[in-house]
């Protein structure tokens, strides 16, 4: 009678070892609409060609609107974010400048 005791504490430490392995990267990812404008603002400022570009979030889908100089400026920039955690969608309303 005296194994079991053990076992079960054993047991215990192993499910409770399983279930913080899966809940701890649901509490490091951020993928709310705030963070991810945070995120897609942080990334145009880097890009020389989307400074004058700006994005809204709504519900994961990111909307680039303004005006860049390139003919792939808006392409470029709407791939970066579209690799980004948390975007479901990018729809791209960018006027082209030569």
């Amino acid at each position: 009678m005296n194994r079991t005791k053990p076992m079960y504490s054993l047991l215990s430490a192993f499910l409770l070892a399983i279930c913080i392995a899966f809940t701890l990267p649901a509490c490091t990812a951020k993928t709310d609409d705030a963070s991810i404008q945070q995120r897609v603002n942080e990334e145009l400022k880097k890009d020389r060609a989307g400074a004058a570009l700006n994005a809204t979030v709504d519900n994961g889908v990111v909307t680039i609107t303004g005006e860049c100089s390139g003919d792939n400026c808006a392409q470029d920039v709407a791939d970066k974010v579209r690799k980004m955690q948390g975007v479901k969608d990018v729809q791209v309303q960018v006027i082209a400048k030569p």
